[in-house]
């Protein structure tokens, strides 16, 4: 079954009605525009926090059998918001109306009386303490384990500043040199290079959340340019052109389709394991040669459109997919498309079979094959912005750092339209 339409669920007479009594309850006790101001103007950022701060929408992870929910801090306590999002099962659905809930929750709530909007800062009033949490407070809908590196890097990054009596300065004053030193304090710490670097590709990161979300406050990013250290990649280890050939005969001769499949599709749409495992049928197009990567099955949380490799094509034309409903999951718990995923370590076991059986090193994993493709790309000269598309880098500068690590051959100088055959 596809998803339904959301208009079918009508928000605003369940999640909202609540919504709007809690705003109703509190409207007695909400701040004048002249306390908010004199609040503001203290320049305490605990309080501008509460005062300010974006509602959270909690997922567990996309679990839909706990209670999915909005949550915000004020100076008197955390509040939860449920309405009733939780009586629909489906993701998407569920998702899409807490959405509509927080943006409720802010119009009602977070507002002074008479007031617009809430009142703006100019760029003296943030420290980086100040806005490095505004604006990481802003992207909870990230993955946990992307958002606790970013929330790791950023208190090593405060941490250092208060040592050197930084921390309460504003923020746009914090410039590249900074960044150097900083990156100087953790080589004096004892720290690896690929610690380092991993700090800085962070620092990176957040002060190009912070210019999205506050194009006043920061202009340039302080940690865009600063050198990184060399390092030697010990995960994720590329094939030869014999193994490579070893694998797909080895699925061959065991008929074992589903890996086969398996791997294609990591390979030819550049996906991760989990994010291949959770394909519906309904987000493959074969008449566009595309798939739908669904906001909630997505790393960064963004809906993605990849193009497929016709190889890849070919052999879901052999699957008769159409015979099956829409909302079945391609690689189901009996191999075969079914209304249940495999589980997340049912590929890994099978090819950890494999591995063994071929002797091939622990650092070769499933997700290798992906990097192989692009080395093999990279050998016959693809265009960088080519190859950029198709793994989804968002700027030169990160996908040449990709490249770097686990590219070692040079490319001969053909530029070639067509995508490389490698399963």
């Amino acid at each position: 079954m596809q998803f339904e339409s959301i208009s079918r669920y009508n928000a605003s007479t369940d999640a909202t009605s609540n919504v709007e009594a809690f705003s109703k309850k509190c409207a007695t006790n909400a701040p004048t525009s002249n306390e908010l101001k004199s609040t503001v103007q203290a320049h305490n950022s605990e309080q501008k926090m509460a005062l300010f701060n974006v509602v959270k929408i909690r997922t567990h992870n996309n679990d839909v059998s706990k209670r999915w929910y909005c949550e915000y801090h004020t100076d008197k306590g955390r509040k939860r918001i449920y309405g009733n999002v939780n009586r629909e099962h489906n993701p998407e659905i569920r998702y899409n109306l807490l959405q509509q809930l927080k943006a409720k929750i802010e119009e009602n709530l977070f507002l002074p009386k008479g007031a617009s909007k809430p009142i703006e800062f100019n760029s003296d009033t943030y420290t980086t303490s100040d806005i490095i949490a505004l604006s990481l407070d802003k992207k909870k809908y990230l993955k946990k384990n992307s958002l606790h590196a970013l929330d790791m890097s950023s208190r090593k990054f405060i941490s250092y500043l208060s040592q050197i009596n930084k921390h309460r300065n504003p923020a746009h004053l914090i410039n590249k040199k900074d960044i150097e030193a900083f990156k100087d304090w953790m080589v004096e710490s004892k720290l690896s290079n690929r610690s380092v670097n991993n700090y800085i590709k962070s620092l990176r990161t957040i002060y190009n959340f912070i210019m999205e979300q506050y194009p006043d406050v920061i202009t340039i990013n302080p940690a865009k340019g600063v050198k990184l250290f060399p390092t030697i990649s010990t995960s994720h280890e590329i094939y030869t052109d014999k193994q490579v050939q070893a694998i797909t005969d080895y699925f061959r001769e065991k008929n074992q389709h589903f890996m086969h499949l398996f791997c294609s599709f990591i390979i030819y749409t550049f996906l991760r394991p989990n994010e291949v495992r959770n394909i519906q049928i309904k987000h493959i197009d074969l008449v566009s040669q595309t798939i739908t990567i669904p906001s909630f099955n997505s790393k960064t949380n963004k809906t993605r459109v990849r193009e497929m490799h016709q190889n890849l094509v070919n052999s879901l034309l052999q699957l008769n997919l159409d015979r099956y409903p829409q909302s079945f999951y391609l690689f189901g718990n009996d191999e075969l498309p079914n209304k249940v995923p495999c589980s997340k370590n049912y590929p890994l076991r099978r090819f950890e079979k494999l591995r063994k059986v071929l002797h091939l090193r622990p650092e070769q994993t499933m997700y290798s094959l992906r990097h192989t493709f692009v080395c093999m790309m990279l050998r016959q000269g693809f265009p960088h912005l080519r190859i950029m598309g198709l793994t989804g880098h968002k700027t030169l500068e990160a996908f040449e750092s990709y490249a770097k690590q686990i590219y070692t051959e040079p490319g001969d100088l053909t530029i070639y339209d067509k995508l490389p055959v490698i399963f």
